[in-house]
């Protein structure tokens, strides 16, 4: 089955979207983290930067690579992957252990 040509401008290139997505993406979970903290104060951080990371693995792998990148490349690209997950789970822990309860 071919697939049709995308003839939609790009906003970024992909190496610019990378970046935004490592920059952004534990900025997000950090703030998620910095709410679930003001509505779980007794929740403990590790358990919650686990929790969090693990959810955006998951999603990672059942939502983005094979629905919208049709394909599990992402998975083999650090920054594209495996960055952003550490520095998800850095900034959940940081937002539970430095923000009070």
């Amino acid at each position: 089955m071919r697939r049709r040509h995308d003839n939609r401008a790009k906003l970024w290139s992909l190496e610019t979207a990378l970046r935004v997505h490592l920059v952004g993406a534990p900025i997000f979970a950090f703030l998620v983290s910095a709410v679930h903290v003001w509505l779980a104060p007794d929740f403990n951080p590790a358990l919650r930067a686990a929790f969090m990371t693990g959810l955006v693995i998951v999603l990672d792998a059942v939502v983005v690579a094979p629905i919208f990148e049709r394909s599990y490349d992402m998975f083999r690209s650090a920054i594209a992957t495996w960055i952003p997950f550490a520095l998800i789970f850095i900034a959940s822990l940081a937002a539970g252990m430095a923000l009070p309860a």
